[in-house]
């Protein structure tokens, strides 16, 4: 009877002992988490600025529907290319259309256009351009300049 006490109050008091983990323990959890958290994150940056270049072409997709709306609404028949964010045209029709672009799309001027880009690219875009070719009937919005890695596609509708 007084050994199996005995031995009973050994395993209590191993057990009041163990109340955590080692510090050895807790290093090789952080470092396995730091092994795993450097993979996953290489896999998933390009990801990530490919999500940012597509939200950056919805951008310019709204443009290009304000754009081939406002030609539309203001009768024009004619070529003609716009600077969307530029100095006013000096043609009525084509600053009007301008205009129409600007308030039909909501980006008033381009660091407005620029805020709503998501990509570092998107921030360096200093032109915003609408080709309209009365002759294919097709409009083209394109913004200069071009980041090679993750580019800004211009965007064709048809008038």
């Amino acid at each position: 009877m007084k050994i199996m006490n005995k031995f009973q109050k050994k395993l209590a008091n191993r057990k009041k002992d163990n109340k955590g983990f080692s510090l050895v323990e807790l290093i090789i959890v952080i470092a396995i988490m730091a092994i795993l958290v450097g993979i996953v994150g290489t896999q998933v940056i390009p990801y990530i600025s490919k999500s940012k270049v597509a939200k950056d072409q919805q951008v310019l997709n709204s443009i290009s529907t304000a754009a081939v709306a406002a030609y539309s609404e203001n009768g024009a028949t004619s070529n003609m290319t716009i600077d969307v964010f530029g100095t006013a045209p000096s043609d009525p029709t084509a600053a009007k259309i301008q205009t129409d672009i600007k308030t039909a799309s909501g980006y008033d001027d381009l660091a407005a256009f620029k805020n709503a880009l998501g990509s570092d690219a998107g921030k360096n875009v200093t032109t915003v351009t609408v080709t309209f070719d009365s002759a294919t009937h097709k409009a083209t919005t394109s913004v200069t300049p071009v980041d090679p890695k993750y580019p800004i596609k211009d965007v064709e509708a048809t008038l």
